[in-house]
């Protein structure tokens, strides 16, 4: 007998099994029927068929016989398995809406990586000033008090002219900005770019306080000493009717000049800036001409200028106030630099499994010679 032969022999004693399997089924179901009603009634006793036009198992197998006997020959056979099951009408519509992608969903999202973090100031006053390392908690400098200048002309033989001068000791101690933040280990340890993301926001935040500080801090307690409180006030004494906010800076550094002070730039709010950037020529009337600062197009400077000074623009300085002089003439002194510490040792962080996470720096402001600075409003 042929390996053909005794795959179709095996499969028809599947089939002889398989009908009188039918026969039995068919059988009980005569009898759930007898209460129930036939298929194509209106019903039994009890009720409406709920299996309908309901074929049993060995009914669907038996009008598989094709299947078999394709497998007897080829060793290949394809089941509609669902079919073996009781056919009802679905009401529900399963799709990805119904699954959700959502935390409580079952269908998996793809996260991109990384923590995406609130707007940031750009910081830039520290870039303007000087910076010097220093080992000590207090900075001394000296600086010059007053000159008397007696120089001049001096006849052959004759006594020369005597000039002074007289110095001050001027001192700021180290100041220490910092803060902290609270997070479980177990945050640590199943998410670590959140250690990553944490040490970058302290350190942001260091040097947001910082930049503001060193701007306006009014010295009292532990704040640092400005810029802006030791700058001297903007006298005005060029003013005239109709002046722009581009005028009262042209004449702010008159004023320091003055003084025989230079200066090397402004800090502005960028709202200023912007006022400043519209102006226009008054060709064909109030604001139809040209842009006299502003490039609307571009251009190839790659630092902004307002009267051949570069302008630092920052939210740091109040909008309507301004700040000119020479920068050259303050220095930050960084006696430690901002660093990241983290510990368990804080009230019961230790029992609770928590850990407090520090950010910290020790610096201060000199400003050297506070008549170099000139502030004033818009």
């Amino acid at each position: 007998m042929t390996e053909a032969e005794k795959l179709k022999q095996a499969s028809d004693e599947i089939i002889d099994r398989i009908k009188q399997y039918k026969r039995g089924t068919d059988a009980r179901l005569d009898r759930i029927e007898a209460w129930h009603g036939a298929p194509d009634a209106g019903g039994g006793p009890a009720g409406p068929n709920p299996f309908g036009n309901y074929k049993t198992p060995g009914a669907r197998l038996i009008e598989a016989k094709d299947a078999f006997e394709m497998f007897a020959r080829t060793r290949r056979v394809r089941l509609d398995i669902g079919a073996m099951w009781p056919s009802f009408e679905g009401k529900t519509l399963i799709d990805s809406a119904a699954l959700g992608f959502s935390t409580p969903g079952i269908l998996g999202a793809q996260r991109v990586e990384g923590i995406v973090p609130l707007a940031r100031r750009r910081l830039t006053v520290r870039d303007l000033l000087r910076t010097k390392p220093v080992t000590a908690g207090q900075v001394d400098w000296i600086r010059e008090l007053a000159f008397t200048n007696a120089a001049s002309p001096q006849a052959e033989g004759g006594s020369k002219a005597e000039s002074a001068d007289t110095f001050i000791i001027a001192s700021d101690k180290v100041h220490t900005i910092a803060h902290w933040i609270p997070l479980t280990k177990q945050a640590l340890d199943d998410l670590p770019e959140l250690r990553v993301f944490i040490d970058d926001v302290l350190i942001y935040g260091l040097k947001l306080k910082e930049e503001l500080e060193l701007l306006s801090g009014d010295n009292l307690g532990d704040h640092l000493h400005g810029l802006i409180p030791q700058a001297t006030s903007y006298a005005g004494s060029y003013a005239a009717a109709g002046d722009t906010k581009l005028d009262r800076l042209r004449h702010a550094v008159l004023e320091l000049e003055d003084g025989d002070e230079a200066c090397t730039g402004f800090v502005l709010n960028p709202r200023d800036a912007h006022d400043i950037d519209l102006i226009k020529t008054e060709e064909g009337g109030v604001n139809k001409g040209s842009y006299v600062v502003g490039d609307p197009l571009g251009g190839t400077l790659l630092v902004k200028t307002y009267w051949r000074r570069p302008v630092v623009e920052t939210n740091s300085i109040t909008a309507g106030t301004f700040l000119a002089g020479d920068f050259g003439k303050a220095l930050i002194a960084d006696r430690m630099d901002a660093t990241i510490d983290l510990s368990e040792s804080h009230d019961d962080f230790f029992v609770k499994n928590k850990v407090a996470i520090r950010a910290e720096e020790r610096m201060t402001l000199c400003v050297l010679r506070p008549s170099s600075f000139l502030t004033g409003s818009f």
